[in-house]
């Protein structure tokens, strides 16, 4: 069922949704400093809350900052989708297509 949370007791899920095509969509949302990466540790965290609480077939870190190196490692073994703030741009401006397409 689609919805909306934000904050503590989202459960890792700021956005949930079904895509055009019928797939479920967890979307976590980090509004960070850009020189306040999302680490490793955010991802472990992401990771481990949707894998408990939800039924996805895609999953999205989204942040207004960066990665670190290990952060993105963790998401290509685990299949989440990573924004950037430069892609998150780009995806803003309709220069790229939604990451979940």
């Amino acid at each position: 069922m689609p919805g909306i949370g934000c904050g503590a007791g989202d459960r890792g899920a700021d956005v949930i949704a079904v895509t055009a095509d019928g797939r479920r969509l967890i979307v976590q949302a980090k509004r960070y400093n850009i020189n306040h990466a999302v680490g490793d540790r955010e991802m472990q965290q992401f990771v481990g809350s949707i894998s408990t609480w939800h039924t996805y077939d895609v999953a999205v870190l989204v942040t207004t900052s960066r990665f670190t190196r290990s952060a993105r490692q963790t998401a290509e073994r685990t299949g989440i989708r990573l924004v950037d703030n430069v892609t998150l741009a780009k995806w803003n401006a309709g220069a790229i297509p939604a990451p979940w397409t």
